[in-house]
């Protein structure tokens, strides 16, 4: 995971829900495997909530969290290594009012699409969508540019991960205005 997390940054990934298309360009990524304490799935822990991190990679693994938004993940891993990747920001595409529609926001600004709940909400992402496969239902991803510099740094709000928190598993596009934090990104 912590290999396909970075190739992600640049690619296009879009929805279609209720002939609403949406689409945006990944800007920033966080990885998570069951080897560290910062994943769900931790020691290869099988709960319902994690079930889908444990199937084949190419499907979507979306929890919620503060039980208010909802995350979008890749599981990546082959079936029965539970690692994904949580998408924290896109620079919006196609369906840039529907997005903001969703948002509920009128002005468009980098900080609504900046942010993993943001991305999820922006992309008509809910928890109904857990477990569906990419490129086969609502959701693709598809190549996209090759984006470099890249910067990357610790995790965001996983501070319980104790010394996992620190592993440097987030990526951005180092000049992207759609970056969530730069805090500790280098």
């Amino acid at each position: 995971v912590e290999r396909i997390a970075p190739h992600l940054i640049g690619m296009m990934l879009s929805t279609t829900i209720n002939g609403v298309t949406t689409s945006g360009i990944i800007r920033e990524v966080e990885a998570y495997s069951f080897k560290e304490r910062g994943c769900h799935a931790y020691n290869k822990k099988h709960t319902p909530r994690t079930s889908n991190m444990f199937e084949e990679g190419g499907c979507l693994y979306v929890y919620l969290i503060y039980g208010i938004y909802p995350m979008l993940n890749l599981v990546t891993g082959p079936k029965d290594w539970p690692e994904a990747v949580l998408i924290r920001s896109i620079e919006p595409v196609e369906g840039i009012t529907s997005q903001l529609k969703r948002r509920g926001k009128d002005q468009f600004h980098a900080k609504e699409f900046s942010g993993p709940g943001k991305v999820a909400q922006a992309l008509g992402i809910r928890t109904k969508y857990n477990g569906l496969l990419l490129n086969k239902d609502l959701i693709e991803l598809q190549i996209g540019e090759s984006v470099r510099p890249l910067i990357k740094g610790p995790r965001i709000g996983i501070d319980y991960a104790g010394q996992d928190a620190l592993l440097p598993w987030r990526w951005a596009d180092a000049q992207s205005d759609f970056v969530s934090h730069r805090k500790g990104l280098v």
